[in-house]
């Protein structure tokens, strides 16, 4: 496989993911609302989901931009010189909460639907755990493959 279609496949991959982060939180609330699931006294359950679905799609644009901004730092903007250009964990980190962060700031005003859901909390595991943590561990371009923490766990070392 050359490098283009390689490169097409990673990003591709990254945006599969989170696109499938994004499904799940649409279709699983669709789930748990039709069970009867109360979303407050003073508001519908179509009111409610209005302004969900547009702090979801902002948070699907979060969840995108920041991994698809380490894939195109790892690749085409951070080169490999010598020995000390490697580390670039920090970066990968401080990407790493700012999604966190940026995704509890949006999800903030979801609130709790009865029974105590904390839908910020599903968001931030959804879309910056498994989205953020796997994309990047997944589709890492080889020379960083180890620098998402636990990379070197799922990758053999030659």
């Amino acid at each position: 496989m050359n490098r283009s279609m390689k490169t097409a496949v990673q990003v591709f991959g990254i945006i599969v993911i989170i696109l499938l982060c994004t499904a799940i939180m649409n279709f699983g609330l669709a789930k748990v609302l039709g069970q009867g699931y109360i979303v407050g006294k003073n508001i519908s359950i179509k009111q409610w989901l209005d302004g969900y679905h547009s702090i979801l799609y902002a948070v699907t644009g979060v969840a995108l931009l920041l991994p698809l901004l380490w894939y195109i730092m790892t690749r085409f903007i951070f080169k490999i010189t010598g020995s000390k250009d490697v580390g670039k964990r920090t970066i990968w980190s401080v990407l790493w909460i700012i999604d966190i962060v940026v995704i509890i700031l949006l999800t903030w005003g979801i609130g709790h639907i009865e029974k105590g859901i904390s839908l910020y909390i599903v968001h931030v595991v959804l879309f910056s755990f498994i989205g953020y943590y796997l994309t990047t561990l997944l589709f890492t371009p080889a020379p960083y493959k180890y620098t998402p923490l636990g990379a070197d766990k799922l990758r053999r070392k030659k």
